[in-house]
């Protein structure tokens, strides 16, 4: 016949996952079970009897090297029957990187590369590109793509990982410098006017002669101003295009035209201004500030001329002093599977990308790097087809700053798998921080000190407006409701009835402490299923020290959580406790509280609190604690009362009942039960009425 013997056991939860370490070959999981005078506790793994043990409290620390799932059991046996039992799952988990692709061919600056590492559980992939990390994201199949401007090899490095269990491959990819070129068959001139020498003799006129002449290698070069005019000489009959880009001002504009005159205007701004002429032998430019200069000996379809458009304008300006143009050393472009380096234009002192530099639109992130300025990211959503503009403010490393950091508190894990965005501007709409949530749950902004802030979050389903925030030195929890709403303070609920759903104890029951090491314990006993049980604990500041919880617990279970917090003498802990149940629709609950305070170490009293704790600690059996707490207090007691009644401070006549005082004063703080000091009242009582009545 089956009882309820076992008092707790490690793990509390009874199906969990453990990841095999590829280095040493296996996973350490470490069990524990205590029960009350057992005759013994049979371990069985996958049936088969490993261990039979007969103290009250066994442990076994168990190997799992195979990918596959395992079944501890503990059988707690008496007078020669099973008379309790614990089971676990063990889901053991081995990480391994199947196979790769990509990485093999010799790329151009510029072309997008794809690398591909598929695995055989669900992992964490996280991708490294010359030794920094660039994509974290959790699949079985995960792509990087990205694009390198720099020629020669790059190191990419993919490790998987999940728990113990890690697995990694590195490729090596070859660089050289031949940036993409639409339709590059048909290119039959490219002239970048990255050198005054390419404006011919005193930069005047630039004569070229298109027979024989192919595609001039280089990258995407900057403004020249071309004092004359340039003309191109046709020796080839049919139809070519001519493309050019020119600056005016901040403005950065293309522009195609054919011979028959069919003009390919600015696809983007819709607002070409013809600034050549053709005429039947050659092309002539009026003058102009040229960038590049290009013929096709065909025509150019509009997506090819979409293709070779900007599709982002950035510039970066000081926060506080926004008359300050910043030029960044590096401007990066990333979303979750792009990486790419953005083209910075010196003379308009913009960072550039092109439409052939992205897969399509989307939520993107700008980082710009400078040793000057604090590091910042920006959210930039990006639309396909048209230029998107952006200014951004970056803190200089002068100003007076402080650091915050956002915390997302997701407990019923809402957004589990959800891009999480937190966007911050000045209170005029200026974008200073724009970046999604990390595995963490964080975000660390540097900010203008004493300056005030709009706090904004991006989410799946919406926008949430949290408010102003001050510039201090701080973390700032925001709190994910039930319906997915956020809020920036800790949600203040109608309190909900835990009693319904759960019997809940927290240990130890008395509310002093002496200052120390303690183990809080939680037991909770649950009457419907429940979808979280959580225990946090608070010291004298505020500030949380320890938090354990417990998710999708089955009716009627108990659940032990635990753990160690240290209690200074003269402060307090508070710990909170929250229980939800399964299908819960509420706001969260408020939680339930309970304060341990640990005051200052006081002779006689903190020695006895001390002499407690060091027979729990040190007395497996509870009777014997029990007895040898009795005989100190009695031995105690009879100290002080024969002592006071031998220079006559205490009465014969009311000696049992003083007797009895100093007896309950020295056994509270040893933690002698209640009912025995209630007995030893109730002996002296009847003694002292029996005497005085004989």
């Amino acid at each position: 016949m089956l009882e309820h013997l076992i008092i707790e056991y490690i793990p509390t939860q009874n199906e969990f996952y453990k990841w095999i370490n590829n280095s040493i070959g296996y996973a350490e999981q470490y069990f524990r079970v205590t029960t009350e005078d057992p005759e013994n506790h049979r371990w069985y793994v996958d049936g088969e009897l490993q261990y039979n043990t007969t103290t009250e409290v066994t442990a076994a620390t168990l190997q799992f090297n195979t990918d596959r799932d395992y079944i501890v059991r503990v059988e707690i046996w008496k007078e020669g029957e099973r008379r309790d039992f614990v089971q676990w799952i063990v889901h053991a988990r081995r990480i391994l990187i199947t196979s790769v692709s990509g990485g093999d061919e010799i790329y151009n600056t510029g072309q997008l590369i794809s690398l591909t590492a598929t695995t055989n559980h669900p992992c964490y992939h996280d991708w490294y590109l010359d030794g920094v990390k660039r994509l974290s994201v959790y699949e079985t199949q995960s792509t990087y793509s990205f694009k390198v401007p720099m020629a020669g090899e790059h190191k990419v490095l993919v490790v998987a990982h999940m728990g113990d269990s890690e697995d990694r491959h590195e490729f090596t990819i070859k660089v050289i410098l031949q940036p993409p070129l639409i339709d590059s068959d048909n290119l039959m001139i490219r002239l970048p006017f990255d050198d005054p020498d390419n404006l011919g003799e005193n930069e005047q006129d630039v004569t070229v002669e298109v027979n024989n002449v192919h595609a001039v290698v280089g990258w995407y070069m900057y403004a020249a101003q071309i004092e004359g005019n340039i003309t191109i000489y046709k020796h080839l009959g049919g139809q070519y295009t001519v493309t050019y880009w020119k600056k005016d001002g901040d403005t950065f504009n293309f522009y195609a035209i054919t011979s028959d005159g069919k003009k390919y205007v600015n696809a983007i701004e819709q607002d070409f201004t013809p600034i050549f002429t053709t005429t039947t032998g050659n092309v002539v430019i009026n003058p102009s500030t040229v960038d590049e200069f290009r013929i096709y000996s065909t025509i150019l379809s509009q997506d090819q001329i979409l293709r070779m458009m900007d599709i982002l304008r950035v510039k970066f300006y000081d926060e506080m002093n926004q008359e300050i143009s910043v030029l960044p050393d590096k401007v990066e472009l990333t979303n979750k599977t792009v990486l790419n380096q953005m083209h910075i234009d010196t003379i308009t002192r913009t960072a550039i990308l092109f439409h052939d530099d992205i897969p399509s639109g989307g939520t993107y992130f700008v980082i710009p790097y400078s040793l000057d300025y604090f590091s910042r990211i920006f959210y930039i959503p990006i639309t396909y087809g048209q230029i998107n503009k952006y200014n951004l403010y970056m803190l200089h490393t002068l100003e007076d700053y402080a650091t915050i950091e956002f915390s997302l508190v997701d407990l019923s894990n809402y957004y589990s798998g959800k891009e999480v965005i937190l966007h911050i501007t000045t209170i005029d709409g200026k974008e200073v921080f724009g970046n999604s949530f990390d595995l963490d749950s964080t975000n660390t902004v540097f900010l203008k000190y004493n300056q005030k802030y709009k706090v904004t979050v991006i989410t799946p389903q919406g926008t949430y407006d949290l408010g102003s925030v001050t510039a201090k030195a701080m973390t700032i929890e925001l709190y994910v409701w039930s319906d997915g709403s956020i809020n920036l303070k800790s949600p203040q609920p109608t309190p909900s009835p835990l009693a319904d759903f759960a019997r809940y104890r927290i240990y130890p029951l008395t509310d002093t402490l002496s200052p120390g090491t303690h183990q809080i314990k939680l037991v909770v006993d649950a009457k419907t299923d429940l979808k979280l049980i959580a225990m946090e604990i608070y010291n004298n500041t505020g500030a949380m020290i320890a938090k354990v919880n417990k998710t999708n617990v089955s009716k009627g279970t108990t659940t032990w959580l635990w753990t160690d917090v240290d209690i200074p003498e003269k402060t307090y802990i508070k710990v909170k406790v929250y229980i939800i149940p399964e299908g819960y629709q509420g706001e969260l609950p408020d939680p339930a509280t309970k304060m341990y305070v640990a005051p200052p170490v006081m002779g006689l009293w903190a020695g006895l609190r001390a002499a407690n704790e060091t027979i729990n600690e040190l007395t497996n059996n509870e009777d014997e604690a029990k007895s040898l707490k009795m005989i100190i207090a009695a031995f105690i007691t009879a100290t002080i009362a024969m002592g006071a009644s031998m220079i006559g401070i205490i009465p014969s006549r009311g000696l049992a009942v003083i007797v009895a005082a100093i007896f309950t004063v020295i056994a509270a703080p040893l933690g002698i039960p209640t009912g025995i000091i209630v007995a030893v009242w109730i002996v002296a009582v009847v003694g002292m009425v029996a005497l005085r009545y004989l």
